[in-house]
């Protein structure tokens, strides 16, 4: 709550008036890290007492286990908090995916995905060059900035998601369409 009122410059603001604040950013779409940590926090919670399941398309277990399968890390970077991205995947509905994911990435850890840097920043601290990185995204100011610090990039549009496919990256509707992409450099302008 006090990361809210500095924001909002009003150190004294009460606990309806932050409300307010974060429904405003929520109802806006704002990728602030201060909003995504009180989300995290709220979500936990739902997390925790069973209310709340981490739901994922059809094709994202298969992917993940045959990923996995075939000696790959999966990093995820989300404008979610770190708290949020783990709770997701730890009660999946379905099972646990936690243990697919090597670490995750967020706002606060690494900066904007809308930064090269950001991007820059992941690779050094997952050691893993550019080149060899495949960065799969629904937004295409993210598939700019991850092409414009090396990574390939693959747009991801699910059916009856308001997503629209950008070029020059190559997009593709599921998961499993990725068998049929050459490894590197996937998607690169």
């Amino acid at each position: 709550m006090n990361a809210t009122r500095r924001v909002m410059a009003d150190p004294d603001a009460g606990t309806g008036k932050v409300a307010e604040m974060l429904r405003s950013w929520l109802n806006a779409d704002l990728k602030s890290d201060v909003l995504k940590q009180a989300q995290g926090h709220v979500c936990h919670t739902g997390f925790l007492s069973g209310d709340l399941r981490g739901r994922f398309f059809s094709d994202v277990r298969p992917a993940l286990c045959s990923w996995i399968a075939a000696g790959l890390t999966v990093y995820i970077y989300s404008s979610g908090s770190l708290l949020n991205q783990r709770d997701w995947f730890a009660f999946a509905e379905g099972g646990s995916l936690a243990p697919s994911i090597t670490d995750h990435f967020d706002l606060t850890t690494v900066g904007s995905k809308a930064a090269a840097g950001s991007y820059c920043t992941i690779s050094r601290i997952i050691g893993v060059s550019a080149r060899e990185t495949l960065f799969l995204t629904d937004a295409p100011d993210e598939s700019a900035a991850a092409a414009a610090a090396g990574w390939a990039v693959t747009g991801v549009a699910r059916a009856g998601e308001p997503v629209s496919p950008a070029p020059p990256w190559r997009w593709i509707g599921s998961f499993d369409e990725l068998v049929d992409l050459d490894p590197v450099p996937m998607g690169s302008p």
